[in-house]
């Protein structure tokens, strides 16, 4: 909960930022995207946009290595509480829950 609250907060707190960044670059730049007509928005849009597109990127970037890190974790507590049971078994004690 304490986690969630503190994302919250960093969460609040950028976008208030950025909300003041864009109100106070309020400058019209005309982009020409490839396949779409030319956008006009204000600098301070323009860069918030590409700042909160480079941010999902990474974070789809850097996912699969995280859901893999995971994985691996699980596999090796997994293994870890296995050999402590056989350690546990061979010293002639009954495993803990059983």
């Amino acid at each position: 909960m304490l986690k969630f609250a503190l994302y919250a907060v960093i969460v609040l707190v950028v976008a208030l930022l950025g909300f003041i960044f864009a109100s106070r670059n309020e400058t019209e730049v005309a982009l020409d995207l490839f396949l779409i007509q030319p956008v006009s928005f204000g600098v301070g849009l323009w860069v918030l946009s590409s700042f909160i597109i480079g941010c999902v990127v990474a974070w789809l970037i850097s996912w699969p290595s995280h859901v893999a890190l995971k994985i691996k974790n699980k596999n090796q507590s997994r293994k870890l509480k296995n050999q402590q049971d056989e350690i546990l078994r061979l010293k002639g004690e009954p495993a803990k829950g059983n």
